[in-house]
Formats: C-alpha cells, structure tokens, sequence
C-alpha cells in the first residue's frame, strides 16, 4: 500500500490573516511483506484524517503572490499520477487497493474545495478594489470641482492614481486569471467524477470477476460432484450388473450342474437297473410237479439281447436231497433241480444270467444265509447267492446266482450260519461279528507274511452237533469253530 501527501503545501495560517497551504506532489511507494498491517492502520487513520478535514472549515486569505495556476497544475498533476495509478492495475488489483484510491480522491476533492474558495475570495477582493476604484473617482470628481484644493491633493492623487494603476493591472490579471481557474476547476471536478465513475466501473468490473470466478469454482465444483455422482452411479451400475452377470452365472451352472446330476443319477439307475436281474426280462422255467410252488422250477433273467427264450431247460428231483450229504450245519431249504441245454457243447451268453430258485421258507433267518450250491461238482461249488423278492412273486422268496455259461448243472439252496469274511495283511486288524458283536476276531501286526482271507462264523447251542459230556460233573464244554 502506498502513502500519498498532497501535493499542495498549507502554509501557516496566523490569527490575523489565513494563508493557504500548499502541498508539493510527492509519490512515495513502500511494500513489503513485514510493515503490511502498519500500512493498513496508516492508510485508515489517514482516511479517517481526511475525512474529518473535510468535515472541518477552514479560512481562505488572498495572498497576491499567489498564482491560482500553481494551485490548479498541482491538483492536475496529482490527478494524472491517480489516473495512471488506477489504469495501470486490473480489477482485482483495484478492489484491493480501493480504500486507498478513494482516499485520494477524497483529497482532491478537499483541494478543489479550497482552490474554489480562494477563487472566491479573489472575487470578494476584487469587488473590494471596486469599491476603491469607485471612491477614487469620487475624490478624482470633488478635486476637479474644487480647484482651490488641487495644490493641497497633488501628492495624494498621485499616490491615489499609482495604485489605482497598480490595481487596475492587478485587477484585469485576477480577472483573467479567475476565469481560467474557473475554466480549469470545471475541467478538473469533471475528471475527478470522471475518476470516480471508472473506480466504481472498476470496482464493479472487479466485483462482477470475483463472483465470477466464485461461479466458476461453484460450476466447476458442482461439474466435479456431478462428474464423481456419474462415475460413482456408473460404478454402481456396473458393480450390479458383474453381480447380477455372476448370480446368473452361477444360477446357469447350478442348473446345468443339477441337470448334469440328474442325467448321471438318471444313467446310474439305467445302469444299476441293467445290472439287477430284477429289472431284466424274466423267463420262466416250469416242470411237471405243480403241487410243489405251482411247478416252477426257477426264473432266469437275462439283459436284452443276452438269453433266448427255450435256449435252457429245467427239472425238479423233489427226493434227491437225500443223495447228496451236507456239513453238520447246513440243510437245504429248496428244491433240488436240474438245468441243461440241448447237445454236448455248453450255452455261452454274451452277458451273464441270473438263475433265481425259489425257497421253501417264508422268511429270511438273521442268523443264517442262503448259498447256492452245485452238486454234480467235486465237491460241491458255493456260488455267489443273493436273497431277493420278485414283484411277480411277492408271496415267494428267491435265491439268485450270475451263470455265465450253462451245459448240466444240479442246483440247491442250503441254509447255514452266517461266514463273515475280512482280508487281513502284515498290519494286522480286527473283525466282529455282525450277529454278536461280542465275539470278535484279532489279528496282530505282522502275524501274517501274506494278505489271507478269514471267515468267522458263530453257530448256536442248539444247532452245535459236537460236544462232549463231563462224567465228572456233567457239564457241557462248548468248542468254538473257526474255519479259514
């Protein structure tokens, strides 16, 4: 901020007569960063200092050594330096600095005020000289009136007329020079208007850039939030659709997994149904006897394509159980028959088939199971035997064997205890029986070099056939039967 002094310096005015000060125009510019606030203070106690004179009068005295031209050329000069301050800066400079502007107009105007004043006060003296003008015509008319006393005034009317010459000549440059005073103090209040009215445009112009760029900080701030909403709205969007594409997918692959599972599901039963003879074409073998199970001798079940109907024939020997003697713990529970094919060469299937024979007992014994036993053989061939109901024959209980070949066979079924069957190796292990698990089989780690197949059978008391009788103390020793 810079501080001005006027460029008219006052002189001191006495109680006798006021003389008017005058200011030399002098520019001092001092900014720096340290004595900022200083400056401020200054620059508003002079404010406040001018505004105060201005509300203050003051005396103006002619003084004729003053020129009104010093006066006005001053007050130009220090209008020109304002001028060339104010256009040298842009708006932004100019608002900050408007404090300071305004008060320096404030001074100018001050100045003209007392230039105007002056200027009145030369009116006033020179309607004074007027007035002596006047009174030295009178004196000048009584003289000539009155000759007797022109001897008497000589002195006086020449001193009279110098300076009535000396305030003519006076007068007529005070008068010349009051209307170009006039002339330029019209001129200068238009300027300083002129002044004012480009401040204010300035300080408009400087107002109207400052909310300017607060709307284009608004605009671009709002632009930013707009452009952040969009992209985090786009975000959002896209955040949802990867989401829904990923639950869509995922629904998709549940889908084609469930379908997937069904189809396996759906071939596993196709394939299981293959496999169980229950589901394979039946074909029934009858004999002559049909008191014994309506004459059926067994049911054979072949996959398509594996059995034709007539390729086996079968027969029942209701008393040939008698011919073929059984271990102490089995007896036959079925019919004793005979299957065979015509000629000497086997029949070989494609595909196994499944010979069921039907039982004569109701129900299955928990303790026991159904073999299938072939009895033309030395000795005599346990089968693979499975217990199964056929919906045709609810009412009939059936034992099953795979044959993958057929040329004379005589078949039974025989009942006995259950044989539960573990493979053991060198690290040993443990089997119990699933009829009493009380009873169990233990076999140490390394007791066995190779892997070997145990059977562990449980008889009852009342099926055993081998026991000794203590004539001691009569009591029966049970042996325990462990065949492997």
């Amino acid at each position: 901020m810079s501080n001005r002094q006027s460029p008219v310096q006052e002189e001191e005015v006495t109680e006798e007569s006021g003389v008017v000060e005058n200011h030399t125009a002098e520019e001092e510019v001092t900014e720096t960063q340290e004595n900022t606030e200083e400056e401020t203070k200054q620059a508003e106690n002079d404010e406040e200092q001018v505004e105060n004179e201005e509300d203050e009068d003051f005396e103006i005295t002619v003084d004729e050594s003053q020129s009104m031209f010093t006066i006005i050329e001053c007050l130009t000069k220090e209008y020109e330096a304002l001028k060339n301050t104010i256009e040298s800066k842009n708006g932004e400079e100019i608002a900050e600095d408007s404090a300071e502007v305004k008060r320096k107009v404030k001074r100018l105007k001050r100045e003209l005020k007392k230039a105007i004043a002056y200027q009145s006060k030369l009116s006033e003296n020179q309607n004074f000289v007027d007035d002596i003008n006047g009174t030295l015509q009178n004196l000048i008319a009584k003289v000539k009136t009155d000759n007797s006393q022109a001897e008497e005034t000589t002195v006086e009317e020449t001193e009279v007329a110098v300076k009535k010459a000396k305030s003519t000549k006076r007068l007529a440059e005070v008068a010349e020079e009051l209307a170009q005073v006039q002339q330029l103090a019209a001129e200068y209040e238009q300027k300083v208007i002129d002044m004012e009215e480009k401040l204010t445009k300035v300080k408009n112009e400087a107002e109207k850039a400052e909310n300017t760029v607060e709307n284009s900080k608004t605009d671009d701030n709002n632009e930013e939030d707009e452009e952040k909403q969009r992209l985090e709205e786009e975000e959002r969007e896209k955040r949802e659709e990867e989401e829904k594409r990923q639950k869509e997918e995922e629904e998709r692959r549940l889908e084609e997994e469930r379908k997937r599972l069904e189809e396996k599901k759906k071939e596993e039963e196709e394939r299981r149904k293959k496999l169980d003879p229950v589901s394979w074409p039946m074909f029934k073998i009858e004999g002559d006897d049909k008191i014994i199970n309506s004459g059926l001798v067994c049911m054979i079940r072949a996959q398509d394509g594996a059995y034709s109907d007539g390729q086996i024939k079968g027969e029942m020997f209701p008393e040939a159980s008698r011919k073929y003697p059984l271990s102490c713990d089995e007896e036959i529970v079925s019919n004793v028959i005979r299957v065979y094919c015509d000629g000497d060469e086997p029949v070989k299937f494609s595909k196994p088939i499944a010979i069921a024979i039907p039982l004569s007992l109701p129900r299955a014994l928990p303790a026991r199971e159904f073999v299938i036993k072939v009895l033309n053989t030395s000795p005599y061939k346990d089968l693979l035997t499975r217990d199964i109901i056929y919906p045709e024959y609810k009412e009939i209980r059936f034992a099953d064997a795979l044959f993958d070949e057929v040329r004379d066979l005589t078949l039974c079924v025989v009942s006995r205890f259950k044989k539960e069957k573990e493979t053991f190796n060198n690290k040993g292990g443990k089997l119990v029986s699933t009829i009493d698990s009380r009873v169990s089989l233990t076999i140490p780690k390394r007791s066995l070099r190779l892997a070997t197949e145990l059977s562990l059978q449980l008889k009852g008391l009342n099926d055993f056939r081998h026991y000794q009788i203590d004539s001691t103390n009569k009591r029966s020793s049970i042996n325990t039967l462990l065949t492997y």
